[in-house]
């Protein structure tokens, strides 16, 4: 199963490129694109995660310019490309709305600054709120483009 927290706004069933409430989803290997349909509780997802015996977690933010089908491509890419490296952690994608239209750019960009804390909210403080005296989970993050600079605002948040 692949997980992605989404935070791009629902519409008539699917994604759409503007900012909406955060979603989790489990997405089964055999879809070609993330839809609503794959929403999983937060609780369910944290448990998947957390509960995986994996103590490497690996958070993928996309850049700018990316569809959900490209996005989805990229988190497989990136996790077997980690896997043929020895890596067995989790691989978890923050999906933001980027429109897939390089004219867009500053669009894309503010809807990357509003979605900054839904990082925090919704991702860091949500693996935070796991740590203990015993923990042992290592959560590392990559990112491309513009997933940079969400990282960089939701810290500097």
């Amino acid at each position: 199963m692949d997980y992605i927290i989404c935070t791009r706004g629902i519409k008539n069933g699917v994604f759409k490129n503007e900012p909406g409430p955060t979603t989790y989803l489990e997405v089964p290997p055999s879809a070609s694109e993330f839809l609503p349909s794959h929403k999983i509780s937060a609780a369910d997802f944290l448990r998947k995660i957390v509960n995986s015996k994996h103590e490497e977690i690996v958070v993928h933010l996309h850049g700018y310019n990316t569809t959900i089908k490209e996005t989805l491509e990229r988190h497989r890419l990136l996790r077997k490309g980690l896997e043929k490296q020895g890596f067995s952690g989790d691989v978890i994608t923050f999906s933001w709305p980027s429109g897939n239209n390089t004219l867009l750019y500053l669009e894309d960009r503010h809807d990357a600054k509003q979605t900054a804390m839904e990082l925090v909210n919704s991702g860091i403080n949500m693996l935070a709120k796991q740590q203990g005296k015993d923990c042992t989970i290592n959560v590392h993050v990559i990112a491309h483009s513009t997933g940079a600079f969400i990282i960089n605002e939701a810290f500097d948040d």
